[in-house]
């Protein structure tokens, strides 16, 4: 696969204002309903580093993956990229079900400067794509009570204050990929 060198992340926190908006969220139910319209907005992404010394130079390089597969689908992962669903192949169809980029090359779109587009990406936190987006998530591999592999990812996300956990898993016969999500605030 074709990669960048991501570089080191800078040495100079996020202190600029991300997720500028023009017009406030509108409702017919007030604030005093509990829907914190206003939560999902961040005034920058401290007390994360910025992502920007990636090169745009490709490289002939591998991007660190997990696969699950059953006899129907092939479902592939990358850690390193936030825990990105970046391939979900259908065996019986024979082809891609997602936008599999054949390339990992980072651009200027989330709030800590670097994503990648193709697959799936998870977003637990905030407004414009989480900030781990492009950073490595602990990873472990587990089996169910059937069992059957897991694949669970998790990280502390540090703007919030909660840890977010994602389980995934392809039990014999599914034909679809299975996606536990759980957020627990430990406050």
């Amino acid at each position: 696969m074709l990669c960048v060198d991501m570089g080191a992340s800078s040495t100079i926190p996020l202190l600029h204002t991300v997720n500028t908006r023009t017009d406030p969220p509108r409702s017919v139910l007030g604030e005093d309903d509990e829907l914190y319209l206003e939560y999902r907005f961040v005034k920058s992404a401290f007390p994360y580093l910025a992502q920007d010394n990636y090169t745009r130079e490709l490289n002939q390089g591998k991007l660190p993956g997990v696969v699950l597969e059953n006899e129907y689908l092939i479902a592939s992962f990358a850690p390193t990229m936030g825990g990105k669903l970046w391939s979900l192949y259908d065996k019986v169809a024979g082809r891609e079900l997602l936008f599999a980029n054949p390339v990992a090359r980072p651009a200027y779109l989330a709030v800590r400067n670097a994503w990648c587009s193709g697959g799936v990406e998870w977003n637990c936190g905030i407004r414009g794509h989480t900030p781990l987006t492009c950073d490595t998530l602990f990873t472990a591999t587990l089996t169910g009570d059937q069992g059957e592999p897991i694949l669970r990812m998790y990280e502390y996300e540090r703007i919030r204050g909660v840890v977010y956990q994602m389980d995934f898993s392809l039990p014999s016969g599914s034909r679809v990929l299975i996606a536990r999500m759980r957020v627990v605030n430990p406050s």
